[in-house]
């Protein structure tokens, strides 16, 4: 709903590299029990993009018929969908897909987990070890009272709607009845420039909408200002704390301004999703509707 009424619609998944590493890199440090259950590591294979998305869209075509055999035309009819190599005669666009088959028959032999390389794994350790021994972070992981936390709550505004929240680590204190949310990200620039990134992938939304689900599930507690503990895929040994202040959380619920760029919060995209719902109109953002198609500059 940030970025168009049709993002919801269409419901794609995220993917990529970066979600890849910053998910390994919680399970190694979290729940590392469960990495054999989510993770397949393949042996290093250099696969163009392109390719991988053919060979992606592909196996869920072969995921509906429940029949992952190869066939030629079927998968030349995938690529001609992207648009791979439209200039191209079809025994030539088969040729560099099919180079390639190794990546699908990782897909298939992985059976849906998310397929990593041992340089991916490598790497992953590396963060962990950082972030289990730096002098700022070693602390956090020591005091860690529960780890991927799961709550349902709803909002008083909207009864018929129930919300889920699953949280990286939280710190219980139950003698002074105080919640310390935290949650694990990875950048793939300097841990110092991760202040873009926040309002960038908006996980402002994230920490406001998780700390809106602590008040909901523990009324009596005072839920202390939600915090992102962030090391590099670049600069590995320099992981940094942001600690979101009363403002952020705010700009992330309600919206506001930060840095001159105005920023919707998850309370503004729920009444747009309402609206959007309620009126069946997804060809633009719901203010474009009611200006009609115009906007000041």
């Amino acid at each position: 709903m940030i970025n168009h009424p049709k993002s919801y619609r269409e419901n794609k998944p995220l993917e990529g590299a970066s979600l890849s590493m910053g998910s390994l890199v919680d399970c190694l440090v979290l729940t590392p029990d469960e990495f054999n259950d989510t993770f397949y590591l393949s042996k290093e294979l250099e696969v163009p993009s392109a390719i991988k998305e053919i060979w992606k869209s592909y196996y869920k075509e072969c995921e509906t018929f429940n029949n992952f055999d190869v066939n030629d035309e079927s998968l030349l009819l995938t690529a001609r969908n992207l648009d791979y190599r439209s200039k191209n005669k079809d025994e030539v666009v088969l040729q560099h897909v099919k180079k390639h088959e190794e990546y699908f028959q990782a897909m298939v032999d992985s059976n849906g987990k998310i397929i990593i390389s041992q340089t991916d794994l490598d790497q992953a350790e590396q963060i962990k070890q950082s972030l289990l021994t730096n002098q700022f972070t070693s602390h956090i992981f020591e005091e860690t009272t529960d780890t991927q936390l799961e709550i349902y709550w709803k909002l008083n505004d909207y009864p018929n709607l129930e919300f889920k929240s699953l949280l990286d680590m939280c710190t219980f204190d139950h003698d002074n009845k105080t919640i310390q949310p935290r949650d694990l990200k990875t950048t793939g620039e300097s841990t110092r420039n991760f202040k873009k990134s926040i309002y960038r992938f908006r996980y402002d939304f994230q920490a406001a909408f998780y700390t809106f689900a602590l008040h909901y599930a523990y009324p009596d507690y005072t839920i202390l200002p939600f915090e992102f503990i962030v090391e590099s895929t670049k600069f590995v040994g320099s992981p940094m704390i942001y600690r979101l202040s009363e403002y952020s959380l705010k700009v992330g619920a309600f919206g506001g301004q930060v840095d001159g760029v105005e920023y919707k919060g998850f309370i503004q995209c729920l009444n747009d999703l309402m609206w959007h719902t309620k009126e069946d109109k997804w060809d633009y953002p719901r203010e474009l509707y009611k200006s009609k198609g115009i906007v000041i500059i």
